[in-house]
């Protein structure tokens, strides 16, 4: 598992702390897309400082493949497939801040 964003900007506290949203990707070494899904992740992870995004591999012996999880690459928001397959950026932005706002997550 790679976390994209460990660390809020402004502050040493972690964005466990800050935030308890868990954007995680699933991917494996042989998926032809899910470089671009790692991409995406660096973007959403931009966009959205109080999410924290995961990039899991699921080639790696120590990850672990939600019974949710049957296709990569595979996106879960908080446990929840937000998508499957790598989504046009802007509709992902959409879904996430939709998402987050419901949730009373505080927006950048």
């Amino acid at each position: 598992m790679k976390r994209i964003n460990d660390k809020s900007p402004d502050s040493s506290r972690s964005r466990a702390e800050v935030s308890p949203h868990r954007l995680q990707i699933y991917i494996t070494s042989e998926c032809f897309s899910c470089q671009e899904s790692v991409l995406i992740a660096a973007e959403i992870s931009q966009r959205f400082p109080q999410l924290i995004t995961e990039v899991i591999n699921l080639d790696d012996p120590s990850a672990t493949k939600p019974d949710q999880v049957f296709a990569v690459p595979t996106y879960l928001l908080d446990g929840k497939i937000l998508s499957l397959g790598n989504p046009y950026r802007e509709e992902m932005f959409a879904k996430i801040s939709a998402a987050l706002s419901e949730k009373g997550a505080e927006m950048p």
